[in-house]
């Protein structure tokens, strides 16, 4: 549930931003799935450096991030061919990191696109012209300290603001200046960890939540001052898995490692534990919610619970870590062996709609993919593939 107003207009087929338009893994486009079952037409294939960025898209060119023998970069590509447009330089790639590439995806905001590094570089780069309105060194300019596995959490962009989680005793959760990159406020006292914050109205009260290395955090988007929080241990600090909204002042939290998933009953002056499932465990990727349901990648296998209790529906091996979005009534699911497949959104028992079939092969695909007027994006550790699914389901002629 978005509740900030976004920093600009969005076409209503664009997917801005990391997890879509409405920042939760869902698409309004119809047609999608019938086009997967018959077999997505590929539309086009091009070589890129490694990455676990998404991609966003808007006016017809996708933005996402590389990692090349000279560093990482913002790489504009054109959805029609996927030829590039221009190319910015983030920062050099972080020595002796583990799982080397950048990892948040690019925010388009209005006519700028703003870009994390790794490392900590923050950028604001023209989305035309490809070129660097600004930049601020998170480290270096605002003492924050990156994650073990470096900077991840994609920038949430509202109301001509920029939300981080920057880390470090001097900056903690931070929001910045769309214009030029300026502090606005920032809340110290919490450890950047790997989730992308979002937007909600929890209690009545209009919020950003972060996940931070400690736990849960809401905050008020005017000023940084705390509405809530709930502590939430993970091995290794990975809170990575995106909070979802769940309906009725609820919100769902996981993460991996044995500790499993959460519904919170949030309100101003603090959260509940309604209920704690391990049948959930969201280490990296963000469930989608359905029709009183969670759907979502329980570690390796892609799982159902009731948003009520937390109980477990069903669940499936052999799709490994991977990644989904929800289309109507369907899940279009991206397996850890970047095989795509859909999967009906229905908690009475798994139903696979169409099987898995190969569409990359430079795995593991751990990236969710983007949607897109119609298009698919989806990438590995080596490429970037465009796949054709709208008008070409099994009634649409060959």
């Amino acid at each position: 549930m978005g509740v900030l107003a976004w920093a600009g207009p969005a076409l209503a087929t664009d997917w801005p931003q990391f997890l879509g338009p409405t920042h939760d893994g869902v698409t309004t486009e119809v047609g999608l799935t019938e086009g997967i079952g018959r077999g997505p037409r590929e539309l086009w294939r091009k070589p890129l450096g490694k990455a676990y960025s998404g991609i966003a898209v808007a006016d017809g060119v996708l933005y996402t991030s590389a990692l090349e023998s000279d560093g990482e970069w913002l790489v504009a590509m054109g959805a029609a061919n996927g030829a590039e447009r221009w190319r910015l330089r983030l920062g050099a790639a972080p020595e002796n990191a583990g799982y080397p590439g950048p990892r948040a995806t690019p925010t388009v905001a209005g006519d700028v696109v703003v870009a994390l590094s790794s490392g900590g570089m923050l950028h604001a780069v023209g989305r035309t012209d490809g070129k660097a309105r600004w930049s601020v060194d998170l480290v270096t300019s605002l003492g924050g300290a990156p994650p073990t596995w470096g900077y991840s959490a994609s920038p949430y962009v509202a109301d001509g603001k920029i939300y981080l989680a920057v880390g470090g005793p001097q900056a903690g959760l931070v929001a910045l200046s769309l214009r030029d990159g300026a502090v606005v406020w920032r809340h110290p006292g919490f450890q950047a960890a790997y989730a992308t914050p979002i937007p909600a109205e929890l209690g009545g009260v209009p919020q950003v939540v972060f996940f931070a290395a400690e736990g849960v955090v809401g905050l008020r988007p005017t000023d940084g001052g705390l509405v809530w929080q709930y502590p939430w241990t993970t091995n290794y600090a990975v809170n990575a898995s995106t909070p979802v909204v769940i309906g009725g002042d609820r919100l769902f939290v996981g993460s991996g490692y044995g500790v499993g998933g959460s519904a919170l009953l949030v309100s101003a002056p603090g959260a509940v534990e309604l209920w704690r499932s391990k049948s959930m465990k969201t280490k990296t990727t963000t469930a989608v919610v359905y029709d009183g349901h969670l759907y979502g990648f329980n570690e390796d296998q892609l799982s159902c619970v009731s948003v009520r209790d937390g109980a477990p529906c069903w669940s499936a091996s052999g799709y490994g870590r991977g990644s989904l979005l929800l289309a109507g009534d369907k899940l279009i699911v991206l397996d850890e062996q970047c095989r795509l497949g859909v999967v009906a959104a229905d908690p009475s028992a798994l139903r696979v709609i169409a099987q898995p079939k190969a569409v990359l092969t430079h795995g593991p695909c751990w990236t969710v993919p983007s949607v897109s007027d119609g298009v698919l994006y989806a990438r590995d550790l080596a490429e970037v593939v465009a796949l054709e699914l709208r008008g070409y389901g099994p009634s649409a002629a060959p």
